[in-house]
């Protein structure tokens, strides 16, 4: 389970982006914001996740 800001910021955006495309995803600015906050919300829980060593798994199953 990942406990941390980055990825309760990533579940925040993609619920964000969810909501809006099932409201028939109207206001492509408005859109484009969310798609950049989930794309930076996923760097930087990438970036937490390399910063735990995460990244050297031997297991990639």
């Amino acid at each position: 389970m990942i406990d941390s800001k980055a990825g309760q910021r990533l579940a925040r955006a993609k619920d964000s982006l969810d909501r809006w495309k099932a409201r028939d995803g109207k206001g492509e600015t408005t859109g484009h914001a969310l798609r950049c906050e989930y794309a930076s919300a996923s760097i930087a829980l990438a970036n937490e996740l390399i910063a735990d060593g995460h990244h050297a798994a031997e297991d990639y199953s």
